[in-house]
């Protein structure tokens, strides 16, 4: 597995580089035993074969550029780990999860098992998805829980959810018949149902109805979908051009707060991946052509800071034919395009 990276490094997120930022997308060193990457604004999480590592922020004030392995308390294999500004989550096999939370009073700085009783479920997790200000976690009877409370969601029969994915303040749920659902707090626009409001249970986004969506991506305050015919949809808030729309005189929109087609450059383009950032966004089309929009302020989309804000799909990055791309991954403030050998 390759990892290829763009964007920030002042913490030392990539310890094979001094610089303060990488401004182009630069193929890290082979990583044979990653089986998990988490991307955080002051550290990346590497999950391995042998343990789980933070490469970045130390586990001191004002100690930075760290290689740390973590010791989580748990004999099972860890399946599953997510980042965010306030906390790094570990699921494991048997569906515990754990959680080290920098935002407690005396957090020591150790991953401590997230108690059933404590999040409310009463049954194991097997996906979770973590924002800034919301958790979420389905278990393996389907029951969603937006920690402590249970949800009031239920799929059709022999539907399944497929993806969960979180923003700040939002979760988007992908299930296996194409459906898009959402909740949290939609004041920008991000839950995609047109309305600039908090909704505490999720429901599922009426304009998508009909097509058939294969991907979902959260982004700070914005989200994005991928169809099974490979166009993209998006919508949220679109403060640093991460949207990508403009209106009928070529201004930038603000808030787009129902789904819309995302045109891209170019002709028969057919995007496969998708990746939505703090303030950015990615897609790689079939052909493996990477496209990046949004904020640039740590070079996140690839390209030089003098280009601070990117209003529009911009070609950034042409992946070799030699490697197959796995996905690709969008954190608060850089890029990462997971590939291995065709």
């Amino acid at each position: 597995m390759r990892l290829t990276y763009a964007g920030c490094n002042l913490f030392g997120q990539v310890p094979t580089s001094r610089e303060l930022a990488i401004d182009h997308f630069q193929e890290l060193p082979l990583e044979d035993d990653l089986i998990d990457i988490a991307l955080g604004h002051s550290i990346t999480v590497y999950l391995k074969k042998d343990g789980l590592y933070f490469h970045g922020h130390g586990l001191q004030p004002r100690v930075t550029h760290q290689i740390t392995k973590m010791d989580v308390p748990t004999q099972a294999k860890i399946k599953l780990v997510k980042t965010c500004d306030t906390s790094v989550l570990v699921l494991d096999d048997e569906g515990r999860l754990f959680v080290l939370d920098f935002l407690a009073k005396n957090p020591g700085f150790t991953i401590r098992l997230l108690k059933r009783s404590d999040a409310g479920m009463i049954d194991k997790v097997v996906d979770f998805a973590s924002g800034s200000t919301i958790n979420v976690g389905l278990t393996q009877t389907g029951m969603l829980y937006n920690f402590p409370v249970r949800l009031d969601f239920r799929l059709e029969e022999n539907v399944k959810v497929k993806k969960m994915t979180a923003g700040y303040e939002h979760v988007v749920i992908l299930d296996t018949a194409g459906n898009v659902y959402s909740f949290g707090n939609g004041r920008r626009g991000q839950l995609g149902n047109g309305i600039l409001e908090i909704q505490e249970t999720p429901r599922k986004i009426q304009v998508l109805e009909g097509i058939f969506i294969t991907d979902v991506s959260t982004g700070g305050w914005h989200s994005m979908a991928l169809s099974r015919d490979g166009d993209v949809y998006i919508w949220g808030w679109n403060g640093d051009g991460q949207i990508g729309l403009f209106d009928d005189h070529n201004d930038p929109l603000g808030v787009v707060s129902i789904p819309q087609y995302l045109p891209l450059p170019g002709e028969n383009l057919n995007v496969a991946h998708i990746a939505a950032g703090g303030r950015h966004s990615i897609c790689i089309t079939s052909d493996q052509i990477v496209f990046a929009y949004g904020c640039n302020k740590f070079n996140q989309l690839g390209l030089p800071d003098f280009e601070m804000v990117v209003n529009k799909p911009t070609k950034v990055y042409e992946i070799s034919k030699e490697k197959k791309v796995l996905r690709v991954e969008a954190g608060p403030s850089s890029t990462v395009i997971i590939t291995d050998e065709a």
